[in-house]
């Protein structure tokens, strides 16, 4: 790996609606739990780790990882995923500067390449941030964002009032990134037929 990010981001703060409201970080994968996994990810990629959610959950006590509230919504609500990202890009520009390069990942996608933040890192060039993409469809909780691009993604979601990542995006003028990886990549749980799946693709692979 020739690249490290200076902040990895976790998205963390979902509701879990199709999981009948279960915290994901907590529920087991082979021997570690979803936000060990993710976190462990990220440590990996990064110098520091943020875990963006508005609850501390138990599994959180075992990250070495600052946990930024996610909500950003003027009156308090929650934003979903873009709410949290401008709470990351916020903190990084604060604690590292402009320059400072975040990369995001979800609690709910076990496996991605190993070489994505180098993909990513590779399309970067001067563009604000840049996204995955799988199967030319964007994946764009994985993503690499400049902490400068912050202003930009607030402008997004407070003044035009988008709130899709992959919009935002595309309105900040990030790049995407085709990630070159295998079947099953970008897998994401959300029902519990889909943490069987999960189980069975990380037993195959071990």
């Amino acid at each position: 790996m020739s690249v490290i990010a200076d902040i990895g981001a976790l998205y963390a703060g979902g509701a879990g609606r199709r999981f009948g409201g279960v915290d994901k970080g907590a529920l087991m994968l082979g021997d570690q739990t979803l936000g060990a996994r993710a976190t462990a990810f990220l440590a990996a990629r990064s110098r520091r780790q943020v875990i963006l959610s508005s609850v501390r959950r138990d599994w959180m006590t075992d990250a070495d990882a600052v946990l930024l509230d996610d909500t950003m919504g003027p009156d308090g609500s929650s934003l979903g995923p873009i709410g949290a990202l401008i709470s990351a890009l916020q903190w990084a520009q604060a604690e590292a500067g402009g320059d400072a390069l975040v990369l995001t990942a979800p609690i709910d996608a076990p496996f991605p390449p190993s070489d994505l933040l180098d993909q990513l890192a590779e399309s970067l060039g001067e563009a604000p941030g840049v996204i995955a993409a799988a199967d030319d469809r964007p994946q764009a909780v994985f993503a690499l964002w400049r902490a400068s691009a912050c202003k930009l993604v607030r402008d997004q979601a407070f003044t035009i009032g988008e709130r899709a990542l992959h919009r935002v995006a595309a309105g900040v003028g990030a790049s995407t990134c085709e990630i070159r990886a295998r079947a099953g990549a970008f897998f994401n749980i959300n029902t519990e037929q889909d943490l069987d799946d999960a189980r069975a693709l990380a037993a195959s692979a071990s």
